[in-house]
């Protein structure tokens, strides 16, 4: 049995618009992402440093509290299977019921959270959710535009409430 990904917070959510391939409407997507966490016993990222980050994607299994919280900011984000990818995993779905892949929003250049200027990162929104501790996921992730994202995201913390 594969371990899981061990999240550390703090664990951010992340706001960003992308057009469906299907219908070609202009949505929004989100993603999570945290500075810190262990895969296979080995660190990454750095929980201090405030320009570290790690976008999770593929997530196949998540801490029920979290999928609740973001059920409500994002409804259409669900368990959803991908024939491309032959598995279930989160994924962000528009209003017409197609899926947003997440190879087209992680790992893809231009994607909505593959920022490659300053002016694509920000579009990009995201705050603090409302997490203590360590959260285990079952997903991949990537470091590519973290820092980038970093850099020019707008941090919308200090406007939103915690629940």
């Amino acid at each position: 049995m594969e371990l899981p990904v061990r999240v550390f917070c703090p664990i951010y959510i992340f706001t960003s618009s992308e057009r469906c391939w299907k219908c070609g409407q202009l949505q929004s997507v989100i993603a999570l992402g945290a500075r810190f966490l262990i895969d296979d016993q080995e660190e990454y990222g750095n929980i201090a440093d405030t320009d570290s980050l790690i976008l999770l994607n593929y997530i196949t299994l998540m801490p029920k509290n979290v999928f609740d919280y973001i059920s409500k900011i994002s409804p259409r984000y669900i368990e959803h299977y991908s024939h491309t990818a032959g598995e279930s995993y989160y994924a962000n779905t528009c209003e017409c019921g197609a899926n947003f892949g997440d190879f087209y929003l992680f790992s893809k250049p231009t994607g909505a959270f593959f920022p490659i200027t300053s002016d694509m990162a920000t579009a990009i929104r995201y705050h603090q959710l409302p997490f203590q501790g360590e959260l285990p996921f079952e997903c991949s992730w990537s470091e590519g535009s973290g820092e980038l994202i970093l850099q020019y995201a707008r941090n919308e913390s200090l406007i939103m409430k915690q629940c």
